[in-house]
């Protein structure tokens, strides 16, 4: 199986290229951000850069010799309608996987499935839920089948951006943490490595739906001083934190995550505790070398 991984060199896509490859014998071809520019081709990953702000031929020539196309960048519709173009001019493409969020789901303290009624209040949740609509339009008439996978939010390695890097960049920096608002929020946290087994089952999975959604999460939600919490747990150290006014978002946002578990016979192989423990040591290590 042929796939082109559009975003394989960020956070998630790095993991989910190496699973293809090691796991799944996938041939596996990723982008970048720049002209297309073969730079290599090492473990079966050829790399290309490619400047989705440059209209052109360049996406079109990698998308017409491969078997599945997955979208892993940030949301930007001229981007998408690049892809969009790509995608139609392909003739051996059958199965479109686009990487959303479960932060298009409302507001609720309680894990939400995928037949929940979406309601979006950020420019990113407004995106995303545009390209879904986006993609989901595109393969009504076109020979291939969408797949959503909608996921929680992502931590586990150095290159995340989220907000367990920044809490345990702040214990091992010793620094202040600053928490907006009160630090009630509630998301649900799911590892990369679990992100990246449900994602590589879904890309290789033979689906015979139109379109199907899932929710890639962990099913539990924990609020920003929970985690606070589980890593001065684990580093027997109290974090200096200050608090800066709230941003206008959603309280809680859980992702039912059963309709993936009963799919593929598999549950999340961290929870919270293991996986910032997990996480912790790596970082760790990192800043170590780093030294």
């Amino acid at each position: 199986m042929r796939v082109l991984v559009i975003g394989g060199s960020g956070f998630i896509g790095q993991y989910l290229c190496a699973a293809l490859v090691e796991k799944h014998h996938c041939d596996v071809i990723t982008t970048h951000r720049r002209d297309l520019n073969f730079i290599e081709r090492k473990n079966d990953k050829a790399h290309f850069n490619i400047d989705l702000n440059q209209p052109g031929g360049s996406l079109k020539e990698l998308m017409c010799d491969v078997d599945v196309a997955v979208i892993a960048i940030q949301p930007n519709f001229f981007h998408a309608r690049e892809i969009q173009k790509a995608i139609r001019s392909s003739y051996t493409l059958k199965k479109i996987v686009y990487l959303s969020t479960i932060m298009v789901y409302p507001d609720s303290s309680m894990p939400q499935d995928e037949s929940t009624q979406t309601d979006v209040i950020s420019e990113y949740e407004v995106k995303k839920l545009q390209e879904e609509k986006l993609f989901s339009t595109l393969v009504q008439d076109l020979d291939c089948v969408l797949c959503i996978a909608r996921l929680g939010n992502g931590y586990g390695n150095v290159k995340d951006s989220g907000v367990v890097n920044y809490i345990i960049s702040a214990v091992l920096e010793d620094r202040v943490f600053t928490v907006n608002g009160d630090g009630s929020i509630v998301r649900d946290y799911i590892h990369v490595e679990d992100t990246s087994v449900f994602l590589t089952s879904l890309v290789t999975r033979l689906q015979s739906e139109k379109i199907s959604i899932y929710n890639v999460s962990s099913g539990e939600g924990y609020s920003i001083n929970r985690l606070i919490e589980f890593v001065e747990l684990h580093n027997n150290s109290k974090l200096s934190v200050q608090n800066a006014p709230a941003k206008y978002e959603k309280r809680s946002v859980i992702g039912n995550n059963l309709k993936l578990i009963n799919l593929f016979q598999q549950r999340p192989r961290y929870n919270i505790e293991a996986g910032l423990r997990h996480t912790f040591n790596v970082y760790k290590g990192k800043y170590e070398k780093t030294v």
